[in-house]
């Protein structure tokens, strides 16, 4: 399985240097190890890979859907070595 994990940043209660430590520091780290993913990217990217909501399905409001193929994912979990 492939996993990921993601952080609800509070930028008004800490720096965002603060909130980025926070969540490396309690499993949120990438490593190449094919299995992890790297935390979500920052508003105003200008293309998305994970959406995190759904309106139906088995887990309604809470599903990620990746935006590419299988491959690239695997890719994307390898943090470029596997």
């Amino acid at each position: 399985m492939i996993r990921g994990a993601h952080h609800f940043a509070l930028p008004n209660r800490s720096s965002g240097s603060a909130q980025a430590d926070f969540f490396v520091g309690r499993g949120g780290g990438w490593s190449a190890d094919g299995r992890t993913l790297p935390g979500a990217l920052p508003a105003g990217a200008p293309t998305w890979s994970f959406w995190q909501y759904s309106s139906r399905g088995p887990f309604a409001g809470d599903s990620n859907q990746w935006h590419d193929a299988l491959d690239r994912l695997r890719v994307l979990a390898c943090n470029g070595g596997c």
